[in-house]
């Protein structure tokens, strides 16, 4: 009677397992990459794009088709309020706890406000302010 011997594989000539594996992660990540370019380009043509309906919701909660306007559009009134709050804020230097900017302390309202500022005066004007004070 013959019995079948086994005989051990060579670690050396298996097959390893997951050969595959990093082909699937470049794969997978050329994709991904590719993915994320298209939701860019969408997203940015989205933006470029005319907006067809804008609807507005009243304080009565009732809803509206407004008109478009120019995205540089502001009502006189609105200039109006933000220069006087502005300008309040800008030129009223109250004591307490405040922000630094390089060796000079502000007040913490004054600071935020000037933010409204191009950002290319903004430092020129902050230490005209300090040395008027």
């Amino acid at each position: 009677m013959l019995t079948k011997i086994t005989i051990p594989k060579n670690p050396l000539q298996a097959v390893e397992k997951g050969k595959w594996m990093p082909y699937l992660i470049i794969g997978l990540t050329v994709l991904n990459t590719g993915l994320l370019f298209r939701v860019g380009l969408s997203s940015k043509q989205a933006a470029q794009r005319e907006l067809s309906n804008v609807f507005v919701q009243l304080p009565n909660n009732q809803t509206v088709e407004a008109k478009s306007v120019d995205k540089r559009h502001r009502e006189t009134s609105h200039i109006q309020d933000f220069a006087h709050k502005w300008v309040s804020a800008a030129f009223s230097w109250s004591k307490g706890e405040g922000k630094t900017e390089g060796k000079i302390e502000y007040p913490a309202q004054f600071y935020d406000v000037s933010y409204a500022i191009d950002l290319s005066y903004r430092v020129g004007w902050m230490e005209s302010i300090h040395k008027k004070v």
